[in-house]
Parts: structure tokens; sequence; C-alpha cells
């Protein structure tokens, strides 16, 4: 189905982080004074090192805005998601399944955490 396309392989997800491919993943979300938190990872390749950034946006999405990246941080001081550094690819995707609890089998790669968000959120969009 449409949703197996695109979760990239787990046995292929550090082979296109070493390639230079960024990573992403939608998490649970949460609530903060009761509105709703849309939680997502994206992992990349910088200067031979990895990063992970954990993103946490309100859910201001609608049918013509979906690009997540735009939403409103939750913390003002980390606007495009909070950063730590890996220097294996193999690092940083065990830390964000272990510490931030992500799926081996549901990442996707670059730009495609919107269209999760939509069907995760607004499949009728």
């Amino acid at each position: 189905g449409r949703l197996e396309m695109r979760h990239i392989d787990k046995n292929e997800v550090a082979t296109n982080l070493r390639l230079g491919r960024p990573i992403e993943q939608l998490l649970s979300d949460r609530s903060e004074d009761g509105n709703l938190v849309i939680r997502f990872i994206r992992i990349e390749k910088k200067t031979g090192e990895f990063s992970v950034a954990l993103f946490e946006v309100f859910d201001c999405g609608t049918t013509d805005f979906l690009d997540i990246y735009e939403f409103s941080a939750v913390d003002p001081d980390f606007p495009y998601g909070e950063a730590k550094i890996f220097f294996t690819a193999e690092d940083a995707i065990e830390y964000s399944c272990g510490e931030l609890n992500a799926s081996p089998e549901k990442f996707v790669g670059s730009g495609m955490v919107q269209i999760e968000y939509r069907d995760a959120y607004h499949p009728d969009w």
C-alpha cells in the first residue's frame, strides 16, 4: 500500500543517512495547556556528524497549510528543533529509537513527514 512504500526499510535507514539523505519521523504527540503538540524528528548528516533534531510544534495545520516546519514552535528558543550530535548514523538512530521512542520501521525521506502528519491527524484533507 501507499504507506509501506513511504517508509524506508529499516535496514536502509543508516545507509540513507551516510549517503547524506536526511530522514524524518512523526512521533507521538502530547498536550500542552489543552493544545495538541505535534512532535517529529529530523536526522541529517552535517560535516561528517549526524544531527538529531526534535521538533515540538503546535498543530496549526489547515487544508492549505501542511508545512509542519512552519508551525509555531512550543519553545521559541528552538524554532528549528533541539538538536543533538552523534558521530555515527547508528548512534543517531539508536538515540532516536531509544530516548525519543522513534520506530525503526517508520522513518521517511525528507519532506515526507508533512504527509505523515496529514494522514495521521487530518485524513479527510
